[in-house]
């Protein structure tokens, strides 16, 4: 009996670190954003001090975001930068610093979480 307690106590043990490990792996990138937007193809970009990145257009699906979509993020971007509130991009990129993806890019991997503060 104590022997399958200390295996199931173990268990447990090495669940709960492997998933902690798994939720260490996402790198979030925030700060207040500087909005652009280039008028031509509708591309809305934002820096929030790494680099500008394209996040998506008002014209064309892009990045996996719908256009229709885009307007709202545009949205919320400007009144975040208008109010000085940050925006936090969240990567499946394990490994990764936030100055990695460049500038004037589409970050790869794409962020799968934008999240704008209240």
């Amino acid at each position: 009996m104590k022997k399958i307690l200390l295996a199931a106590v173990v268990f447990m043990i090495i669940t709960i670190t492997v998933f902690q490990a798994q939720a260490d792996d996402k790198l979030r990138c925030e700060g207040v954003p500087n909005v652009s937007m280039n008028l031509e193809w509708g591309i809305i970009s934002m820096d929030i001090g790494y680099g500008t990145w394209d996040i998506c257009s008002i014209r064309y699906d892009r990045n996996g975001i719908k256009k229709e979509v885009c307007p709202t993020i545009l949205k919320a971007a400007l009144l975040a930068e208008s109010e000085g509130k940050k925006v936090q991009f969240t990567f499946d990129a394990p490994g990764m610093t936030c100055a990695d993806f460049g500038d004037w890019v589409a970050p790869n991997p794409f962020p799968y979480h934008m999240n704008f503060s209240k």
